[in-house]
């Protein structure tokens, strides 16, 4: 009796061993769960995303100063967006320069005087579109340039009508070369040597962008 006791007693240890052992078997295959979760309030994204990544980020308005550089993911998205730019600045005779520039020889867009001249420029896939805004004499100036998802750019110096142009369409991936105000410290957007720094005071710079 006490054999058949000891007997049946191994029999169900070794039952309940190999159900304990068949239970960690199959949790061990089972696929881990993956966290679906979109973050759609993040403001930045990697240069070269997708234009996809842009379109999820609402409208976005930055002040810029002299020297500043953003470059990856601290840059403004441009992706097919329209953008707004507004600045203030004092003008030095005969001293030009780059007032703001995002980009390089690829993608991205600059505003800048040389000779005397304002210039607002637009890359799309290496072709440069150019909007002469005219004459900056020296002294104090507003300046607003624009560029739409479409690609009409215009700029309008001291309130006057724009001067516009047409580049074939928006910026369609995000640049390289970083973002710079008062100089061009990647490659250039435009037709000028680099950093070509602004010779001028810039007292305000102003970005809005919008999806």
């Amino acid at each position: 009796m006490r054999k058949n006791l000891i007997i049946a007693g191994l029999t169900v240890w070794n039952l309940i061993l190999m159900a304990a052992l068949i239970f960690f078997w199959m949790n061990s295959r089972r696929t881990p769960e993956v966290d679906a979760t979109v973050n759609l309030s993040s403001p930045a994204t990697k240069a070269g995303s997708a234009p996809e990544s842009s379109a999820l980020v609402g409208e976005q308005n930055f002040t810029y100063q002299t020297g500043d550089r953003l470059v990856g993911e601290k840059a403004p998205l441009i992706v097919d967006r329209h953008l707004t730019l507004t600045v203030t600045l004092d003008a030095q005779q005969e001293r030009d320069g780059v007032i703001v520039a995002h980009g390089g020889l690829a993608h991205g867009y600059a505003l800048y005087v040389q000779d005397g001249q304002l210039f607002f420029v637009v890359r799309r896939s290496n072709a440069l579109t150019t909007v002469d805004g005219g004459k900056v004499t020296a002294g104090r100036h507003t300046l607003k340039a624009t560029l739409s998802k479409t690609g009409e750019l215009g700029v309008a110096l001291d309130g006057k009508p724009p001067v516009t142009g047409q580049a074939g369409g928006g910026i369609a991936v995000e640049p390289v070369d970083g973002f710079d105000v008062g100089g061009d410290r990647g490659a250039a957007v435009g037709l000028y040597p680099v950093p070509n720094d602004f010779g001028g005071t810039i007292e305000s710079v102003a970005l809005k962008t919008v999806p």
